[in-house]
């Protein structure tokens, strides 16, 4: 069954998704409760912290199991986390898989770690 990925940055792309050989079978924009967006190292890569008074706004691409396997592999300096997301125009927040810093708040001083 296909489930929810929440994407920032170049992840929002589904362009730059395809060209990754994942092709989503729906996008939405959508505000994910309970993370905050941070940015680091001097490439500028962004992180979903968690940080239970924010939110942040991404797009939500519906993915299939082996899509997200091969989200794992893209996002190797992340670890794979669950949220819940509210698209654009809605009142009901949906689960989703989205990738945080597999170092918590503790990120390496330069990258790549």
């Amino acid at each position: 069954a296909r489930r929810w990925y929440f994407a920032i940055g170049s992840m929002m792309n589904k362009v730059s998704l395809r060209a990754r050989g994942i092709a989503p079978a729906e996008s939405r924009p959508a505000v994910l409760q309970g993370f905050r967006l941070d940015f680091r190292y001097e490439q500028g890569m962004a992180f979903a912290m968690p940080d239970p008074a924010a939110s942040m706004h991404g797009v939500m691409h519906r993915v299939t199991p082996r899509e997200l396997v091969v989200l794992d592999r893209i996002e190797f300096i992340y670890s794979r986390a669950t949220g819940r997301a509210k698209p654009y125009g809605e009142s009901e927040e949906v689960p989703v898989t989205l990738y945080v810093s597999a170092y918590g708040q503790d990120l390496p001083p330069e990258f790549p770690p």
